[in-house]
């Protein structure tokens, strides 16, 4: 766009217009691929690991603290947040814990706690 001097439009249009549906439009640049593509390949083959090779990258893992226990296990919530949910709007409790409303609001479905709905006039100031 900015060599040619023209819109994002136009460009798109030439873009269109000058290729094939993700088809590389010229011999040279299919072979350009090709070749690019089978030297990745080359490198991307996998290392065939042994059972001792295995246990030692584990131990060494576990020795770092790179190994997490059982995923989500402690998500952070506590017993007074959760007995917070259900018993305002979602926004108000999320402000009061801290969280995003959204997490309020998957925490509380998740726990089948009923939305908090209170259809009455606030009270004059």
């Amino acid at each position: 766009m900015h060599w040619f001097g023209v819109g994002s439009h136009a460009a798109w249009n030439w873009r269109k217009r000058f290729t094939t549906r993700g088809k590389l439009p010229t011999p040279g640049s299919k072979a350009a691929h090709l070749k690019a593509s089978r030297a990745g390949a080359e490198g991307m083959r996998a290392k065939e690991w042994t059972d001792e090779e295995r246990d030692r990258r584990a131990e060494l893992s576990k020795e770092l603290g790179l190994r997490p226990g059982p995923r989500w296990a402690d998500d952070g919530w506590t017993a007074d947040q959760l007995a917070l949910l259900g018993t305002d709007r979602d926004e108000v409790i999320a402000k009061r814990v801290g969280r995003a409303v959204q997490a309020v609001r998957v925490k509380r479905d998740r726990l089948k706690i009923r939305a908090f709905s209170d259809r009455r006039p606030p009270h004059p100031a």
